[in-house]
Protein backbone atom coordinates (compact mmCIF):
# COMPACT_ATOMS: atom_id res chain seq x y z
CA UNK A 1 0.00 0.00 0.00
CA UNK A 2 0.58 3.30 -1.19
CA UNK A 3 0.07 6.70 1.16
CA UNK A 4 0.85 8.98 -1.69
CA UNK A 5 0.09 8.47 -5.61
CA UNK A 6 1.49 11.24 -7.58
CA UNK A 7 -0.45 11.92 -10.94
CA UNK A 8 1.83 13.57 -13.49
CA UNK A 9 -0.02 13.71 -17.27
CA UNK A 10 2.44 14.05 -20.41
CA UNK A 11 1.81 15.64 -23.44
CA UNK A 12 4.46 17.44 -25.78
CA UNK A 13 6.64 18.56 -23.07
CA UNK A 14 9.92 16.99 -23.89
CA UNK A 15 12.11 20.50 -22.95
CA UNK A 16 10.74 20.30 -19.69
CA UNK A 17 9.71 16.68 -18.71
CA UNK A 18 13.25 15.68 -17.09
CA UNK A 19 13.59 18.63 -14.51
CA UNK A 20 9.56 18.23 -13.86
CA UNK A 21 9.90 14.66 -12.73
CA UNK A 22 13.10 15.12 -11.19
CA UNK A 23 11.61 17.12 -8.92
CA UNK A 24 8.78 14.66 -7.93
CA UNK A 25 11.31 11.67 -7.68
CA UNK A 26 13.68 13.22 -5.43
CA UNK A 27 11.20 13.57 -2.21
CA UNK A 28 12.24 13.57 1.12
CA UNK A 29 8.97 11.22 1.50
CA UNK A 30 9.44 7.86 0.78
CA UNK A 31 6.07 6.24 0.41
CA UNK A 32 5.15 7.27 -2.54
CA UNK A 33 3.59 5.80 -6.09
CA UNK A 34 3.97 7.69 -9.34
CA UNK A 35 2.02 7.42 -12.11
CA UNK A 36 2.76 9.16 -15.53
CA UNK A 37 0.00 9.27 -18.21
CA UNK A 38 0.68 9.03 -21.66
CA UNK A 39 -1.85 11.00 -23.34
CA UNK A 40 -0.02 10.24 -26.84
CA UNK A 41 1.82 13.70 -27.78
CA UNK A 42 3.89 13.68 -30.76
CA UNK A 43 7.26 14.53 -29.37
CA UNK A 44 9.62 12.37 -27.38
CA UNK A 45 8.45 13.15 -23.90
CA UNK A 46 7.66 9.76 -22.66
CA UNK A 47 11.11 8.43 -24.20
CA UNK A 48 12.72 10.94 -21.98
CA UNK A 49 10.24 10.49 -19.41
CA UNK A 50 11.83 5.96 -19.84
CA UNK A 51 15.41 6.90 -19.38
CA UNK A 52 15.21 9.47 -16.15
CA UNK A 53 12.95 6.44 -14.96
CA UNK A 54 15.18 3.91 -15.65
CA UNK A 55 18.18 4.96 -13.93
CA UNK A 56 16.49 6.61 -10.64
CA UNK A 57 16.21 4.73 -7.47
CA UNK A 58 12.34 4.90 -7.66
CA UNK A 59 11.67 3.24 -10.50
CA UNK A 60 10.03 0.42 -9.16
CA UNK A 61 7.43 2.92 -7.80
CA UNK A 62 6.93 4.33 -11.20
CA UNK A 63 4.21 3.49 -13.39
CA UNK A 64 3.65 4.41 -16.95
CA UNK A 65 0.23 3.93 -18.05
CA UNK A 66 -0.89 4.40 -22.14
CA UNK A 67 -3.67 6.44 -23.36
CA UNK A 68 -4.73 4.58 -27.23
CA UNK A 69 -5.27 8.02 -28.04
CA UNK A 70 -4.88 11.72 -27.41
CA UNK A 71 -7.86 12.50 -24.40
CA UNK A 72 -6.81 15.71 -23.10
CA UNK A 73 -5.85 16.49 -19.88
CA UNK A 74 -9.19 15.61 -17.81
CA UNK A 75 -9.02 12.03 -19.26
CA UNK A 76 -5.45 11.87 -17.98
CA UNK A 77 -6.15 12.80 -14.36
CA UNK A 78 -8.76 10.60 -14.37
CA UNK A 79 -7.05 7.86 -15.66
CA UNK A 80 -4.86 8.60 -12.51
CA UNK A 81 -7.70 8.75 -10.33
CA UNK A 82 -8.91 5.57 -11.58
CA UNK A 83 -5.58 3.93 -11.22
CA UNK A 84 -4.67 5.37 -7.87
CA UNK A 85 -3.03 2.70 -4.79
CA UNK A 86 -2.27 5.51 -2.28
CA UNK A 87 -4.63 6.77 0.43
CA UNK A 88 -3.78 10.14 -0.79
CA UNK A 89 -3.67 11.63 -4.77
CA UNK A 90 -1.58 14.79 -5.48
CA UNK A 91 -2.18 16.22 -9.33
CA UNK A 92 1.19 17.92 -10.87
CA UNK A 93 1.52 19.16 -14.18
CA UNK A 94 4.64 17.73 -16.22
CA UNK A 95 6.24 21.10 -16.99
CA UNK A 96 6.17 22.12 -13.53
CA UNK A 97 8.41 21.56 -10.54
CA UNK A 98 7.80 20.98 -7.03
CA UNK A 99 9.75 21.58 -3.70
CA UNK A 100 12.09 18.57 -2.17
CA UNK A 101 9.60 18.23 0.22
CA UNK A 102 6.32 18.88 -0.82
CA UNK A 103 4.54 15.42 -0.54
CA UNK A 104 6.40 14.88 3.02
CA UNK A 105 4.99 18.72 4.50
CA UNK A 106 1.65 17.78 2.69
CA UNK A 107 1.36 14.72 4.37
CA UNK A 108 2.19 16.00 7.77
CA UNK A 109 -0.44 18.58 7.47
CA UNK A 110 -2.98 16.15 6.39
CA UNK A 111 -2.71 13.98 9.68
CA UNK A 112 -2.87 16.71 11.83
CA UNK A 113 -6.45 17.46 11.12
CA UNK A 114 -7.27 13.84 9.15
CA UNK A 115 -8.64 16.44 6.38
CA UNK A 116 -10.09 15.93 2.91
CA UNK A 117 -7.75 18.20 1.25
CA UNK A 118 -4.61 19.96 2.17
CA UNK A 119 -3.33 22.83 -0.18
CA UNK A 120 0.00 24.12 -0.57
CA UNK A 121 0.93 27.80 -1.78
CA UNK A 122 1.96 27.93 -5.41
CA UNK A 123 4.71 29.96 -6.36
CA UNK A 124 4.60 31.56 -9.90
CA UNK A 125 8.13 32.13 -12.36
CA UNK A 126 8.10 34.04 -15.18
CA UNK A 127 5.17 36.22 -14.26
CA UNK A 128 3.08 37.49 -11.72
CA UNK A 129 -0.46 37.76 -11.52
CA UNK A 130 -2.61 38.37 -8.57
CA UNK A 131 -4.80 34.99 -9.53
CA UNK A 132 -2.23 33.29 -7.64
CA UNK A 133 -3.10 33.71 -4.18
CA UNK A 134 -0.97 33.65 -1.12
CA UNK A 135 -3.12 31.47 1.26
CA UNK A 136 -2.69 32.00 5.24
CA UNK A 137 -2.38 28.92 7.23
CA UNK A 138 -5.79 27.66 8.41
CA UNK A 139 -8.31 25.04 9.08
CA UNK A 140 -11.67 25.36 6.97
CA UNK A 141 -14.71 23.26 7.87
CA UNK A 142 -18.04 22.56 7.21
CA UNK A 143 -20.31 24.97 5.17
CA UNK A 144 -17.41 27.66 5.19
CA UNK A 145 -15.54 25.39 2.62
CA UNK A 146 -18.08 25.99 -0.22
CA UNK A 147 -18.91 29.85 1.51
CA UNK A 148 -14.73 30.62 0.82
CA UNK A 149 -14.72 28.88 -2.76
CA UNK A 150 -17.44 31.28 -4.14
CA UNK A 151 -15.87 34.11 -2.21
CA UNK A 152 -12.58 33.21 -4.16
CA UNK A 153 -10.56 32.99 -1.57
CA UNK A 154 -8.48 29.43 -2.78
CA UNK A 155 -6.83 28.95 -6.15
CA UNK A 156 -9.03 26.77 -7.76
CA UNK A 157 -6.04 24.84 -9.55
CA UNK A 158 -6.08 21.33 -9.25
CA UNK A 159 -2.67 20.90 -8.71
CA UNK A 160 -0.67 21.06 -5.80
CA UNK A 161 -3.14 19.63 -3.12
CA UNK A 162 -3.29 16.54 -1.38
CA UNK A 163 -7.07 15.06 -1.60
CA UNK A 164 -7.72 11.93 -0.12
CA UNK A 165 -8.44 9.48 -2.13
CA UNK A 166 -11.24 7.79 -0.71
CA UNK A 167 -13.01 11.59 -0.56
CA UNK A 168 -13.08 11.60 -4.61
CA UNK A 169 -14.29 8.04 -4.94
CA UNK A 170 -16.85 8.04 -2.42
CA UNK A 171 -18.21 11.84 -3.59
CA UNK A 172 -17.89 10.38 -7.35
CA UNK A 173 -15.46 13.60 -8.05
CA UNK A 174 -13.75 13.27 -11.40
CA UNK A 175 -12.48 15.81 -14.03
CA UNK A 176 -15.03 16.80 -16.82
CA UNK A 177 -13.42 15.71 -19.69
CA UNK A 178 -12.82 17.29 -23.08
CA UNK A 179 -12.95 20.67 -21.72
CA UNK A 180 -10.41 24.04 -20.66
CA UNK A 181 -10.57 25.71 -17.57
CA UNK A 182 -11.51 22.30 -15.91
CA UNK A 183 -10.49 22.99 -12.51
CA UNK A 184 -13.36 25.22 -11.85
CA UNK A 185 -16.00 22.37 -11.61
CA UNK A 186 -13.14 20.00 -10.09
CA UNK A 187 -12.51 22.18 -7.62
CA UNK A 188 -16.15 23.18 -6.65
CA UNK A 189 -17.03 20.02 -6.25
CA UNK A 190 -14.53 19.02 -4.05
CA UNK A 191 -15.54 22.43 -2.01
CA UNK A 192 -18.67 21.68 -2.07
CA UNK A 193 -18.51 17.99 -0.51
CA UNK A 194 -15.40 18.29 1.68
CA UNK A 195 -15.75 18.36 5.16
CA UNK A 196 -12.19 19.43 6.37
CA UNK A 197 -9.85 21.31 4.29
CA UNK A 198 -6.25 22.31 5.49
CA UNK A 199 -4.11 25.11 4.31
CA UNK A 200 -0.32 24.82 4.48
CA UNK A 201 1.24 28.33 4.35
CA UNK A 202 4.31 26.66 2.90
CA UNK A 203 5.20 27.31 -1.31
CA UNK A 204 5.80 23.74 -2.41
CA UNK A 205 5.11 23.86 -6.35
CA UNK A 206 6.44 26.03 -8.87
CA UNK A 207 4.12 27.18 -11.65
CA UNK A 208 6.30 27.88 -14.91
CA UNK A 209 4.25 30.20 -17.09
CA UNK A 210 5.31 29.39 -20.63
CA UNK A 211 4.78 31.55 -23.81
CA UNK A 212 3.39 28.59 -25.31
CA UNK A 213 0.53 27.82 -22.28
CA UNK A 214 -2.93 27.84 -22.69
CA UNK A 215 -3.28 30.70 -20.23
CA UNK A 216 -0.88 32.46 -22.70
CA UNK A 217 -2.09 31.58 -26.27
CA UNK A 218 -4.71 33.12 -28.66
CA UNK A 219 -8.58 32.44 -27.37
CA UNK A 220 -10.32 30.15 -29.61
CA UNK A 221 -14.29 29.65 -29.41
CA UNK A 222 -14.03 26.50 -27.91
CA UNK A 223 -11.93 28.00 -24.81
CA UNK A 224 -14.68 30.50 -25.20
CA UNK A 225 -18.06 27.85 -25.09
CA UNK A 226 -16.10 25.88 -22.19
CA UNK A 227 -16.16 28.78 -20.28
CA UNK A 228 -20.06 29.13 -21.46
CA UNK A 229 -20.74 25.46 -20.03
CA UNK A 230 -18.55 25.84 -17.06
CA UNK A 231 -21.02 29.14 -15.97
CA UNK A 232 -24.43 27.22 -17.15
CA UNK A 233 -22.73 24.86 -14.64
CA UNK A 234 -22.64 27.11 -11.41
CA UNK A 235 -26.50 28.45 -12.71
CA UNK A 236 -27.43 25.08 -11.98
CA UNK A 237 -25.73 24.39 -8.67
CA UNK A 238 -27.27 28.27 -8.02
CA UNK A 239 -30.77 26.93 -8.74
CA UNK A 240 -29.63 23.90 -6.54
CA UNK A 241 -28.45 25.60 -3.55
CA UNK A 242 -29.76 26.68 0.00
CA UNK A 243 -31.26 30.40 -0.45
CA UNK A 244 -28.54 31.61 1.79
CA UNK A 245 -25.97 30.70 -1.14
CA UNK A 246 -27.84 32.32 -3.81
CA UNK A 247 -26.20 35.65 -3.56
CA UNK A 248 -22.70 34.20 -2.76
CA UNK A 249 -23.60 32.23 -6.37
CA UNK A 250 -24.28 34.89 -8.29
CA UNK A 251 -21.33 36.79 -7.41
CA UNK A 252 -19.54 34.07 -8.41
CA UNK A 253 -20.93 33.73 -11.33
CA UNK A 254 -20.49 37.51 -12.44
CA UNK A 255 -17.12 36.77 -11.85
CA UNK A 256 -16.83 33.92 -14.52
CA UNK A 257 -18.61 36.15 -16.58
CA UNK A 258 -16.74 39.01 -16.50
CA UNK A 259 -13.87 36.67 -17.32
CA UNK A 260 -15.13 34.89 -20.16
CA UNK A 261 -16.05 38.39 -21.45
CA UNK A 262 -11.99 39.44 -20.66
CA UNK A 263 -11.05 36.83 -22.80
CA UNK A 264 -13.16 37.71 -25.88
CA UNK A 265 -11.24 40.74 -26.20
CA UNK A 266 -8.42 38.47 -27.63
CA UNK A 267 -10.55 35.86 -29.12
CA UNK A 268 -10.27 34.47 -32.80
CA UNK A 269 -13.87 34.99 -33.27
CA UNK A 270 -15.32 37.69 -35.72
CA UNK A 271 -16.13 41.16 -33.90
CA UNK A 272 -20.02 40.25 -34.53
CA UNK A 273 -19.65 37.32 -33.27
CA UNK A 274 -17.75 38.59 -29.88
CA UNK A 275 -20.83 40.88 -29.83
CA UNK A 276 -23.63 37.88 -30.21
CA UNK A 277 -21.93 36.15 -26.91
CA UNK A 278 -21.64 38.97 -24.95
CA UNK A 279 -25.22 39.12 -25.33
CA UNK A 280 -25.85 35.77 -24.29
CA UNK A 281 -23.63 36.42 -21.28
CA UNK A 282 -25.61 38.78 -19.94
CA UNK A 283 -28.88 37.41 -20.77
CA UNK A 284 -29.33 35.25 -17.72
CA UNK A 285 -31.34 37.16 -15.48
CA UNK A 286 -28.61 37.37 -12.44
CA UNK A 287 -27.92 40.94 -12.91
CA UNK A 288 -30.38 42.77 -10.97
CA UNK A 289 -27.87 41.46 -7.76
CA UNK A 290 -25.00 44.00 -8.25
CA UNK A 291 -21.14 43.46 -7.85
CA UNK A 292 -18.20 45.09 -9.12
CA UNK A 293 -17.74 42.60 -11.74
CA UNK A 294 -21.70 42.84 -12.76
CA UNK A 295 -21.72 46.84 -13.35
CA UNK A 296 -18.67 45.97 -15.75
CA UNK A 297 -20.87 43.61 -17.68
CA UNK A 298 -23.69 45.94 -18.21
CA UNK A 299 -21.81 48.24 -19.75
CA UNK A 300 -22.93 47.91 -23.62
CA UNK A 301 -20.27 45.35 -25.81
CA UNK A 302 -18.39 48.89 -27.47
CA UNK A 303 -17.74 50.71 -24.33
CA UNK A 304 -16.80 47.18 -22.13
CA UNK A 305 -14.11 46.97 -25.54
CA UNK A 306 -12.90 50.92 -24.48
CA UNK A 307 -13.21 51.23 -20.98
CA UNK A 308 -12.23 47.53 -19.57
CA UNK A 309 -9.99 46.62 -22.87
CA UNK A 310 -7.89 49.50 -22.28
CA UNK A 311 -7.38 49.01 -18.93
CA UNK A 312 -6.90 45.02 -19.36
CA UNK A 313 -3.93 45.78 -21.87
CA UNK A 314 -2.42 47.90 -19.58
CA UNK A 315 -2.77 45.00 -17.04
CA UNK A 316 -1.38 42.51 -19.20
CA UNK A 317 1.51 44.06 -19.81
Amino acid sequence: MYKVTVIIPVYNVAAYIEDSLLSAFNQTYDNIEYLIIDDCGTDNSISIAEDVIKSHKRKDNIKIIRHECNKGLSAARNTGIENAAGDYVYFMDSDDEITSDCIEKLCNAAAKQNSDIVFGNIRLVGADSIHIKNLQEKTITGKEILKDFLKRKYNIAAVNKLYKKSFLDSNCIKFVQGILHEDFLFSFQCCKNADVIDIMPEYTYLYKVRNNSISQSKVSLKRINDLSFIIDSFKLSREQSAPELKSSFDKYIHYLVFLTSLQLLKSEVSDDERKRIYKNLRADGLFFRLSAFAVLNLLPYPLFVLFVGSLYSIYKK
